[in-house]
């Protein structure tokens, strides 16, 4: 029906706007039969081309992760054999680790990259005049050529494998040059569409586009699943490039046997006469400028796409303009589809991908696209396409393809952006889900191209469409695999723009730059001339900016002039001590109340916040809080944590879109959550109080107190601090006091509870100073333990404090970074992330807990000094470190004297960042013991 719609369409057309073509003997009456269609000539449909292509599509699903290990084993057995003179146990098409070094990847990139351009150089040219082509003589004659070069392509693949010593790797170029020549796989998918086209209504020409692409990416996301069954059974991977062989010529068997023409006789008569109307006008034209520039002109690859640029005297101006940035996005699109080989090459060295995780990662690609196109993408049309849209040709864009187009866009930028931020394979699988399900967009878009030229213009439209898809896989190919060739020895990131490993600065935003993990880099970027940024206004509490989040060197000095002798050593000795043995000893009570009938769950996270918030108010305040004397060990403060680490993640973007951002998630927060608004608007409330309530106090006793110390201080402007400011003072103390201290001392109680030999090796020289489980030890003996100095300090590197950089602002005059040589102007911003210094290189096995590193040699020692930053560095130190650094020793002492425990959950501590670092759950229960 849809064909008898799209021949009777064009006849009406024809004869409404007297278009029909005439010739000295035409008839001024049509016969019926030439009028629509020879009855006893099959109707082209969709329907008999989508399980022929999906037979296609399949095969080439299950060659595309073979193809890749194949051109990296070949091009690693001709690597070795020019290196050693032979070749080492390389199996061509397997998994070998041999080969997982940068100078064969890259090799395997600039070998890909030659075979893509080679390819795409060619159909670029032919693919537009096949296009033309299948107008005169028939899209199956095309289709036909474009499936006889794939074969032809395989059999090479095959030759190659099979004769390697003779052929060797450059015989795969010969390959890609027969396959460009007879248009390679743009010309198929153009005629594939122009197939569609022929026998589809214009309404419903994006589903059909889309049942197309449906097809290709089902036989994507099915094919790796067939192809690794067939190389499983097989034990061969070329057996994959054999069935697509017999795949190929069962496809050319049936199109040229069974699969009808979509285009009429008429309709190609009437192409052919207007080709050799042309072929007259070109000879008038070879003796008016000369044969050699009419060939020269022939020869423009760029002359199928003048058609994007619509005569001005037949369309209106919005209708150009729209075309042009419609066929923008286009090229945008196609051009993330040539990136196709890098995306997969560069996860296959960053994390070490095999066939099973390329497999894995084009069924989730293929899978979702194919849901996006043959499933949400039809529910759209039927039920957002409006009846009285006007699907004429000409008509343009309606709304609902520009608000379509508009989506995919904004998806797939967003799936991008999401792989360059995946750390691992399972983040880099969503990512690449979710910009697969942009998928939508393509159909949509090409369906609104058509709608803005004429009917007998549509072949030429998909042709040149075709011809930008050609130039997008020499492009696109050409400058990522140049990049990755040249940079995947020291950071295979720099294409995905996300910064891994290496000692060059890397852009990370407008004016913002990563610093690597340099230890020289520390002492100039946190010195006194490079100023905190803007970021750190988001630590402003109503207005004011405390101590950590003062960005000028006046306002800060002013204040911690007053306060940091409170925090002194030999403060922390006198008062703070014993503050912290009353803590961690009620805190030890409590803990042997619940296990007085045997070992027992503890929640040792919120245990230690009631501890560490407990002992910084008493330190530092009038009156402590005293939480742990609270029924149960779950103080406000960690409700206050919870809060501002769920809000820590967009607190620097909500700078740039002032109050509104932060009442549309108030709004939003209480409409799905009101019970947790309710919590934590109480704790924020107590918290309040509390700062209140210290603040009153100080003024009664004008004692020795940081509040008192805060009354004294000044701001920015010499003016005394206000009450509102000083309580700002107070609450971010006691968060920057409760936080970081209990993160690090569950991931000590986490990692030691966990080896046996750890909590063995502790309790040993614990037992040194501390003989009975109710013995008492100070600060200065506890430090003299090297064991118990080594797993606080690995505590501190594996929790990391604040993990992310903390941004600094180059002066006035720039910088100029020594180890690269690389200026940065004035007023960028630079920071080095304290995550990446505590994994670089003088850390052996990073990402494990090994106390036994700081007990190494003096080189090491000094290496891993120089790289340690859980406190920051410079000017702008935490100025608490002296106190928490005592409650971690004096709190893991008594703990591990006096209890023994093992994991119960999380199996592995996940650290998020929130500014400063949070254990992702919000719990470490351990089953803790008595120890004697």
């Amino acid at each position: 029906m849809d064909s008898q719609y799209a021949e009777a369409e064009t006849d009406a057309e024809e004869l409404a706007t007297g278009t029909i073509p005439v010739a000295a003997d035409t008839p001024l009456l049509r016969d019926r039969a030439d009028s629509f269609q020879d009855p006893s000539r099959r109707k082209g449909s969709i329907y008999w081309l989508l399980p022929a292509f999906l037979f296609i599509a399949l095969a080439f699903g299950a060659s595309l992760a073979p193809r890749i290990n194949l051109l990296i084993s070949l091009v690693c057995k001709q690597y070795q054999q020019e290196r050693l003179g032979f070749s080492l146990s390389v199996i061509i098409g397997g998994n070998n680790e041999e080969c997982r070094i940068p100078e064969v990847q890259a090799r395997a990139a600039r070998l890909s990259l030659t075979i893509n351009l080679v390819s795409a150089a060619l159909s670029a040219y032919t693919t537009a005049r096949y296009g033309a082509w299948s107008d005169r003589v028939g899209r199956k004659k095309v289709i036909l050529l474009s499936a006889f070069g794939a074969l032809c392509n395989d059999i090479i693949i095959i030759a190659v494998a099979r004769y390697f010593d003779i052929l060797g790797t450059s015989f795969l170029i010969v390959g890609a040059f027969i396959d460009g020549l007879l248009g390679s796989f743009t010309t198929g998918m153009a005629a594939t569409n122009a197939y569609a086209s022929d026998c589809t209504k214009p309404d419903k020409r994006a589903v059909a586009f889309g049942y197309i692409s449906g097809s290709l990416f089902l036989g994507i996301a099915i094919g790796p699943v067939v192809g690794a069954y067939l190389i499983k059974a097989f034990g061969d991977v070329i057996v994959v490039f054999y069935a697509s062989l017999i795949v190929h010529i069962a496809y050319i068997i049936y199109a040229w046997v069974f699969l009808p023409e979509s285009l009429s006789e008429r309709r190609m008569a009437t192409a052919r006469a207007a080709h050799s109307t042309s072929k007259i006008q070109d000879a008038e034209e070879r003796s008016r400028v000369g044969s050699f520039w009419q060939y020269v002109r022939h020869l423009n690859v760029f002359k199928p796409i003048s058609i994007f640029f619509l005569p001005k005297e037949d369309t209106s101006a919005r209708l150009r303009r729209n075309f042009l940035l419609l066929a923008y996005i286009d090229i945008v699109f196609i051009l993330n589809m040539g990136a196709f080989s890098i995306v997969v090459l560069y996860p296959t060295y960053v994390f070490g991908w095999k066939d099973l995780e390329q497999g894995y990662y084009l069924s989730i690609v293929g899978s979702t696209r194919v849901f996006i196109l043959l499933v949400v993408l039809p529910l759209i049309m039927r039920y957002f396409r409006s009846e009285t849209s006007d699907d004429r040709h000409g008509s343009g864009a309606d709304r609902l393809d520009i608000w379509i187009v508009r989506a995919a866009a904004f998806v797939e930028t967003i799936g991008y952006a999401s792989k360059a931020l995946a750390g691992n394979t399972a983040q880099y699988y969503l990512a690449s889900a979710l910009a697969a399900s942009a998928g939508f967009g393509s159909p949509a878009l090409q369906s609104a191209l058509i709608k803005h030229v004429p009917k007998e213009k549509t072949g030429e439209l998909l042709g040149a469409l075709s011809v930008l898809q050609s130039i997008s896989r020499v492009v696109t190919p050409t400058v990522l695999g140049l990049i990755y060739s040249w940079t995947v020895g020291t950071d295979p990131r720099v294409v995905l723009y996300h910064k891994k490993h290496g000692l060059s600065a890397v852009r990370v935003g407008p004016n913002e730059v990563s610093l690597p993990a340099d230890p020289e880099v520390l002492k100039e970027v946190y010195g006194p001339t490079f100023l905190k940024s803007r970021h750190y206004d988001a630590f402003k509490i109503a207005g004011h900016a405390p101590i950590f989040g003062e960005r000028s060197r006046e306002g800060h000095a002013a204040r911690v002039k007053r306060i940091l002798p409170w925090m002194s050593k030999a403060n922390v000795l006198q008062i703070g001590e014993p503050i912290i043995q009353e803590k961690v000893s009620k805190l030890c009570s409590r803990v042997d109340a619940l296990i007085q009938e045997g070992p027992a769950a503890v929640d040792v996270l919120k245990s230690f916040r009631c501890f560490a918030v407990d002992s910084i108010s008493a330190f530092t305040l009038p009156e402590g809080w005293d939480t742990l004397d609270e029924e149960e060990l779950d103080s406000p403060m960690g409700v206050v944590i919870d809060v501002i680490n769920k809000s820590a993640p967009t607190a620097f973007f909500s700078l740039y879109f002032h109050g509104w951002y932060d009442y549309v998630k108030q709004k939003l927060h209480s409409l799905l959550d009101s019970e947790g608004l309710a919590r934590e608007g109480d704790a924020f409330g107590k918290l309040d109080a509390f700062a209140d309530k210290s603040y009153e106090q100080s003024l009664k006793d004008s004692g020795s107190d940081v509040v008192t110390s805060f009354r004294q201080c000044t701001n920015a402007d010499g003016e005394p601090l206000t009450k509102q400011q000083i309580k700002t003072e107070i609450e971010d103390l006691l968060f920057a006091g409760t936080d970081s201290s209990a993160t690090t001392l569950s991931t000590i109680a986490f990692y030691v509870c966990r080896s046996k030999s750890i909590q063995e090796r502790l309790l040993s020289e614990l037992r040194e100073v501390m003989p009975d489980r109710d013995s008492h030890a100070t600060l200065k003996t506890l430090e003299k333990l090297p064991y118990l100095t080594a797993v606080i300090r690995e505590g501190l590197r594996i929790a990391q404090p604040v993990p992310r950089r903390l941004p600094r602002v180059v002066p006035p005059g720039g910088w100029t970074y020594g180890r690269t040589g690389q200026y940065l102007p004035e007023g960028t911003i630079v920071g080095v992330a304290a995550y990446e210094l505590h994994r670089s290189s003088p850390f052996t096995d990073p990402e494990s807990f090994l106390p036994e590193r700081w007990l190494g040699d003096n080189t090491s020692l000094v290496q891993m000094t120089a790289a340690f930053a859980a406190f920051g560095r410079g000017s702008r130190m935490c100025i608490g470190q002296n106190f928490a650094m005592a409650e971690l020793y004096l709190a893991t002492a008594y703990l591990f004297r006096r209890f023994a425990g093992e994991v119960i959950t999380p199996k592995e501590i996940v650290y998020l960042d929130n500014f400063n670092a949070s254990i992702k759950g919000g719990s470490v229960i351990l089953r803790l013991r008595v120890v004697n």
